[in-house]
């Protein structure tokens, strides 16, 4: 394989597992390692990371390929600036520097991200998502948690905690939750909950296939569980059964709320359990489902199964190097080099006439003249090129104003997009 460069390492840490992959800018995966993260300390599992992103380092420039960059993906809630993991309900690394402690490790740029938005990322750029542009993944492992995409765009909140599904109450009572409250979906239909119920029947004195594991203390993984259900185990297909139903009525709910194009089911249980979960999950979403036109909403499993985190954290420390994402919804950051007034450089390119620069990457000049008509010049900026500009309604808007501040952004402009939530940047 021809690799693409730049080269970049997307980590995805489970409650459980930690999967390590090399990545190119196509979104290929030239090489995968997994681990157990195991019930180990903050300390040990910053360890096994850098050790791991140092081996892959050092064995890929021993090829003359530098890895660029890192992605990483934590089960928990992660300040996305800063790399700080602020809490996480199945692991030990609550109020955790991740991303600078890796970073300064290892002498690379460090991404954090939520782990389930990183895997809904995955499934919008190169899965089942791809070219959708409304999706709400949800990942049903050692815990639940969803991402959400709107308009092409991952939507992270603001604070960056959207998608925390797997913490909606759908009971007022009822198990305690890894988060620590009761009554939480994850608490009923993760892999945990399917694994405590198994345990509980067997305990109480139900026959199972999976009894001599319960009695010797030993986990019981989603593969255990696949195999009982091929048996037909009672115990284990009423346990599933139960979960899978409950998880659908919360993705009935979310579909109610949202009404997004597909809804991509994933995660360590559904991939080994989806033949006997997936028609049970879509028979009561539907149940939950307000009619829409077109028939009910989509929902299906998830296309890259164990790579969808691994992909999503790539793809955002590809985004991190300023890199555009090869399909799907696109992330475009522009290189732009001020020269002198009236000149500037576009990833490279000179250009003298004033130029607006849109999300996708292309580049159009600005249509000077819906200014003139309103102020007669062209150095205020009207709220008609501001429709103009802002076709699509962006996050953001960017505005080099010139050198001097010759162009200016007058009160009534300022006020049209404040009033439409775009946030304005003007500099010099």
């Amino acid at each position: 394989m021809t690799l693409r460069q730049p080269v970049v390492l997307g980590i995805d840490l489970g409650g459980t597992k930690l999967l390590v992959a090399v990545v190119d800018s196509a979104g290929r995966i030239v090489e995968r390692e997994k681990t157990s993260s195991g019930k180990s300390t903050a300390p040990e599992i910053l360890t096994k990371i850098i050790t791991l992103t140092e081996s892959m380092r050092s064995r890929y420039a021993d090829r003359g390929i530098d890895i660029a960059a890192v992605g990483i993906g934590v089960p928990g809630v992660v300040d996305t600036d800063t790399g700080h993991v602020l809490a996480t309900a199945n692991l030990p690394l609550d109020d955790t520097d991740l991303g600078r402690k890796v970073s300064d490790a290892c002498g690379l740029p460090v991404v954090v991200g939520n782990d389930v938005t990183l895997s809904t990322m995955g499934e919008a750029w190169y899965g089942a998502g791809r070219g959708v542009s409304n999706l709400f993944g949800i990942f049903v492992g050692t815990g639940i948690g969803g991402g959400l995409v709107i308009d092409g765009k991952m939507h992270l909140g603001a604070h960056g905690g959207s998608g925390e599904v797997g913490h909606m109450q759908v009971a007022p009572d009822g198990p305690v939750c890894g988060c620590g409250r009761i009554g939480c979906l994850e608490a009923f239909a993760s892999r945990t909950a399917v694994e405590r119920d198994i345990r509980d029947a067997v305990n109480a004195g139900r026959p199972s296939l999976l009894g001599d594991r319960v009695a010797a203390g030993k986990r019981i993984r989603s593969a255990r569980i696949q195999r009982a259900l091929e048996e037909r185990d009672e115990v284990v297909m009423e346990v599933v059964r139960r979960a899978a139903t409950t998880l659908g009525r919360g993705i009935g709910n979310v579909a109610n709320l949202l009404d997004p194009d597909v809804i991509v089911v994933g995660g360590g249980l559904v991939q080994a359990c989806g033949i006997f979960m997936m028609p049970r999950i879509v028979a009561a979403a539907e149940e939950r489902m307000m009619p829409i036109p077109g028939g009910a909403i989509p929902i299906v499993s998830s296309r890259l199964g164990d790579d969808a985190g691994v992909l999503g954290a790539a793809a955002l420390a590809l985004e991190g190097l300023a890199a555009r994402r090869p399909g799907g919804p696109s992330a475009y950051v522009p290189t732009v080099e001020w020269v002198a007034e009236g000149e500037v450089r576009i990833n490279g390119e000179r250009h003298v006439d004033d130029i607006v620069i849109r999300e996708d990457g292309s580049l159009r000049k600005r249509r000077k003249k819906l200014s003139r008509r309103v102020f007669g010049t062209d150095s205020r900026v009207s709220i008609p090129e501001l429709e103009w500009v802002c076709k699509g309604m962006p996050q953001a808007l960017v505005i080099g104003i010139g050198a001097t501040g010759k162009l200016q952004i007058g009160a009534e402009a300022r006020d049209w997009l404040a009033i439409r939530g775009i946030r304005l940047v003007a500099e010099p």
